[in-house]
């Protein structure tokens, strides 16, 4: 299905390590992204579960890398223990996650055709409930601790309701 011997599989992100051998120039869309290793949890269908470390591909432009304590998907040779990245669910060539480019796109847009001394447009990370509700979703998906998930939620109840949060 995805090529010789590989399957798709969940996989929970242990460890991360930032290559410090990289010489690309971050600012340049041409250059390869800084090169992660990883320590994953591998979950296969087909197999037991297995740790297996993996380094994420070189790709040209610039790609998301995920953080320890993520659940992600991962191809996979269950027999050979072999992991890597689904590159296309990582690689941006902005350097902006897609969602992050839309809203930016939306804001521009709305500027564009405000009026004079209206305001560019709503905050960047939306009202205080969106960001809420993204950060419980985040959170329900393993991307955050209950530690980071609850640190995040104290910085939204002070930044934009200026109250602090009642348990």
């Amino acid at each position: 299905m995805f090529g010789r011997g590989w399957e798709e599989a969940e996989a929970t992100v242990v460890a991360v390590k930032d290559l410090t051998n990289w010489s690309g120039d971050p600012d340049s869309a041409s250059t390869q992204s800084r090169p992660h290793e990883y320590v994953v949890d591998v979950r296969p269908a087909s197999q037991p579960p297995f740790r297996a470390k993996f380094r994420d591909p070189y790709v040209r432009g610039h790609m998301d890398h995920p953080g320890e304590g993520q659940v992600i998907n991962v191809l996979c040779q269950p027999k050979s223990q072999k992991v890597k990245l689904i590159t296309d669910e990582w690689k941006y060539s902005s350097g902006k996650g897609k969602d992050e480019k839309q809203a930016e796109d939306e804001r521009f847009d709305a500027a564009e055709h405000g009026s004079p001394g209206q305001p560019a447009a709503p905050s960047p990370e939306g009202s205080a409930a969106d960001q809420l509700t993204k950060l419980g979703e985040r959170h329900e998906r393993g991307e955050l601790t209950d530690a980071e998930y609850e640190a995040e939620m104290e910085k939204v109840w002070d930044r934009e309701l200026g109250l602090p949060r009642r348990s």
